[in-house]
């Protein structure tokens, strides 16, 4: 008996892999890249991308090293889309200092002044996310620093 639940234990654990079967790369709200199993609502240009391991991408180049005019139009619209990606950040870039001043001091700025209706924002934001205030406040510490270096 003892042997048939050892195969029965082993034969589910092989039947039974963790592997992603989808993924998708879309776009939030900010304009960020986000890699998930499940898009959320909101979010654009969701492209289901392939996840296994073994996965090689094949290469449409000729053998002489020519790109072909299909590919140089794709690069110049993925410059596009990048450009326009930084522009929006960069758009941005006041409320995302704001965040960082939400996430980073111990008493926000909002729950400092007599708006209630910033109190009530802030406490919203900080609790719908679902990383704790020191994650939140080194992500966007660290989106200010990097769109400060980029943005004029």
């Amino acid at each position: 008996m003892r042997i048939v639940m050892l195969a029965l234990c082993c034969f589910i654990c092989l039947l039974t892999s963790a592997h992603a079967l989808e993924m998708y790369k879309c776009l939030d709200n900010n304009g960020n890249a986000v890699i998930t199993s499940t898009p959320q609502d909101g979010m654009t240009d969701c492209v289901l991308m392939d996840s296994s391991e073994d996965s090689v991408p094949e290469d449409n180049a000729n053998d002489n090293g020519s790109e072909t005019k299909e590919s140089v139009a794709g690069s110049g619209n993925a410059n596009q889309q990048a450009d326009e990606k930084l522009r929006r950040q960069c758009a941005n870039l006041k409320v995302y200092r704001e965040e960082e001043r939400t996430y980073c001091e111990g008493v926000p700025q909002s729950y400092k002044s007599g708006n209630e209706e910033m109190k009530k924002k802030a406490q919203d934001r900080m609790a719908s996310s679902n990383a704790s205030a020191s994650q939140l406040c080194d992500y966007y510490r660290g989106m200010v620093r990097e769109l400060e270096a980029k943005c004029p």
